[in-house]
């Protein structure tokens, strides 16, 4: 009896064994994966390049309303509730930043 338990035993652990080394490399493939595609914000419009065509501000057509708040020297908080926060305002300080604006 004992000897037929210890076969299962060894025969359970074999199989335990395969199964983490297949789910092992399943993980390491898909980590490997994620790696080579870097995460894409895909709520830009992407030049082929991967570079943004217009800032989140430009492609909401948001561009005139941002820089005459810019001039009357509201913060980017400010101008994200303005805006009724369509745009974050680390979008908004890129858009300042790209156009030269004082911060």
């Amino acid at each position: 009896m004992s000897e037929k338990l210890k076969q299962v035993l060894s025969e359970t652990n074999e199989l335990l064994r395969g199964l983490t080394a297949a789910v092992n490399g399943l993980a390491n493939q898909i980590q490997h994966q994620h790696l080579k595609q870097p995460f894409i914000d895909r709520s830009y419009k992407l030049h082929p390049s991967g570079r943004r065509v217009h800032s989140k501000v430009e492609e909401l057509g948001l561009t005139e309303k941002v820089v005459d708040l810019l001039n009357k020297d509201f913060t980017y908080v400010q101008i994200s509730n303005q805006l009724g926060n369509q745009v974050s305002k680390s979008a908004i300080h890129r858009f300042a930043k790209r156009h030269k604006f004082k911060a």
